[in-house]
């Protein structure tokens, strides 16, 4: 199993049911037989950039960054 294989779990994991532990995390990989360490499983959530959120607090993916309007961009382009 690969590190980018057991990233990837973790997204459908925390997309498909709520997640708000680092246990909880750990006994739904272990049901997929993804056998884990709590260092592990905290460094994944660091490099997924996972955060807690909502009234649950239950991991979630960090939103978009909002993107620049037209207008704002073309002043940017004007003071270069």
């Amino acid at each position: 199993m690969t590190k980018s294989y057991r990233q990837g779990q973790i997204l459908n994991l925390i997309r498909s049911r709520k997640i708000s532990t680092q246990e909880e995390l750990g006994r739904e990989l272990r049901a997929l037989n993804i056998e884990t360490t709590q260092v592990t499983l905290s460094r994944d959530i660091r490099e997924l950039g996972l955060v807690k959120g909502g009234a649950d607090g239950a991991y979630q993916t960090p939103l978009a960054a909002p993107t620049s309007s037209p207008a704002s961009a073309q002043s940017l382009l004007q003071r270069s």
